[in-house]
C-alpha cells in the first residue's frame, strides 16, 4: 500500500534515488571487512543480511536506470559472494551489472569484473577467473586506485597457484603484498601472506609455508585480537602433513569457530573436511566418512567446489577412511553424511 501510494506521488524516483544511495554507502563500508575476512567480518556480515532485501531492491531499481548505485552495491558485496552461501545469487546479479557496465567509468567495470572473478572461484571456474581478473588488471593499471589494484593482484596469484602456474602466482602476489604494505592496510597483508603459505603448501614446501601462515595469523591478531581465520584452517592442514596431529586439530576448531561467526561457509566446510581427516586415522573413520559426505554434498548446495589447494587432503582422508572401513560400511557413511545438514555436520565433528 505504501509504495502504491508513494508511486502516485511526485516523489517515487528521487526517494528510490536516496533509497539506492543510501545502501550503496552501506554495502561500501562493509567492504573492506568482507573482502579481508577482517575482524569486524561478523559485524558487517549481520548487518548485510538484515539488509540484503533493501540491497536487493536498490540493486534491480539501479539496474533499470541510474546503474551506478547498483554497481556500487554488486562490487562492494565481493566478499559477500566470494565464500559464502549468497554464491548462485551473486552470479546472477553480477550478470546483470556486466550488462550495464560500459555506462560506468572504467574502474567500476574494472571492480565488477574482480567481483564476476570472485563468483566464478566459487564454482571452481579458474580460467573465467583468471580472465576477468586480467581484464580488470588491464584497466586498474590505468588508474590510481591502488586498493583494488592489489586486490586483483592478489586474486590472480591465488588463482594461478591453484592452477599450478606457481611462477606467475609469485610475481603477482609479490606486487600485491609491496601494494598493501605501502598502503598499510594489514588485512590485504595477511590475505596475501596466506595466499603466499598456499603457494608453498602446493609446492609441498611445509616449512615455508608455516612460516608464511604464523605471520598471515600474527598480523590478524594484533589487529583484531583473532585466532581464528582461512590461515588458521591453512596452518592446521600443514601440520597434519608435518605430523603435528593434535595441534592441527585445534587450529581446524579456531577455524571452525571464526567461520560459523562469519557465516563462510566455504571456510566452515573446509574445517569439517580437515577434522574429518584427523577422525579417519585416530579412531573414528565412520565419523570421517559421514564428514566427508556432507561436506561434499553442502559445497554443491551452495554452488561451490572444493579447492585444488585443498583437494589432495580431501581425497587423502577418504581415503585414510575408506581404507578403515570395508566398502559396504564406508559408502553407507558417506550417504548418510551427504544427508545431513550443515548443523548436523558441525555437531559431529565437535563431539568428543
Amino acid at each position: 500500500y505504501a509504495l502504491e501510494k508513494l508511486a502516485e506521488s511526485e516523489e517515487s524516483e528521487p526517494t528510490r534515488a536516496r533509497h539506492a544511495e543510501y545502501y550503496a554507502s552501506l554495502a561500501e563500508k562493509a567492504a573492506p571487512a568482507l573482502k579481508n575476512i577482517s575482524g569486524s567480518v561478523t559485524l558487517w556480515a549481520n548487518r548485510i543480511e538484515q539488509a540484503f532485501d533493501n540491497l536487493r531492491a536498490a540493486f534491480f531499481w539501479s539496474m533499470a536506470g541510474d546503474v551506478m548505485p547498483g554497481l556500487r552495491i554488486v562490487n562492494a558485496l565481493d566478499g559477500l559472494w566470494w565464500y559464502t552461501h549468497r554464491a548462485q545469487q551473486g552470479s546472477r546479479w553480477i550478470d546483470l551489472a556486466l550488462e550495464k557496465a560500459d555506462q560506468a567509468p572504467p574502474g567500476m567495470r574494472a571492480q565488477t569484473l574482480i567481483a564476476s572473478g570472485s563468483v566464478a572461484l566459487t564454482a571452481g571456474d579458474w580460467e573465467l577467473s583468471r580472465e576477468r581478473g586480467l581484464e580488470a588488471l588491464s584497466i586498474l593499471r590505468e588508474t590510481d586506485d591502488r586498493w583494488n589494484l592489489a586486490f586483483v593482484l592478489g586474486r590472480l596469484g591465488t588463482t594461478d597457484l591453484n592452477t599450478r602456474r606457481f611462477a606467475s602466482a609469485e610475481v603477482f602476489l609479490a606486487e600485491s603484498l609491496q601494494l598493501y604494505e605501502q598502503l598499510e592496510d594489514k588485512g590485504g597483508s595477511a590475505l596475501i601472506l596466506n595466499a603466499f603459505g598456499e603457494l608453498m603448501r602446493m609446492q609441498n614446501r611445509y616449512e615455508e609455508a608455516k612460516a608464511y601462515y604464523e605471520k598471515s595469523i600474527a598480523i590478524r591478531r594484533e589487529a583484531w585480537g583473532e585466532e581464528g581465520s582461512a590461515a588458521s584452517y591453512n596452518l592446521a592442514s600443514t601440520e597434519r602433513h608435518l605430523g603435528n596431529n593434535e595441534s592441527a586439530r585445534e587450529l581446524y576448531k579456531q577455524a571452525l569457530e571464526f567461520s560459523l561467526r562469519a557465516n563462510h561457509i566455504f571456510l566452515t566446510c573446509a574445517a569439517l573436511m580437515g577434522l574429518a581427516g584427523i577422525m579417519a586415522v585416530e579412531g573414528n573413520p565412520s565419523q570421517a566418512a559421514r564428514l566427508l559426505g556432507a561436506t561434499e554434498a553442502i559445497l554443491e548446495s551452495y554452488g561451490h567446489s572444493i579447492q585444488p589447494t585443498d583437494r589432495d587432503d580431501y581425497e587423502r582422508s577418504a581415503e585414510d577412511a575408506r581404507a578403515r572401513l570395508d566398502e559396504a560400511a564406508f559408502e553407507t557413511a558417506w550417504a548418510e553424511g551427504r544427508a545431513m545438514t550443515l548443523e548436523q555436520a558441525v555437531k559431529v565433528a565437535l563431539e568428543k
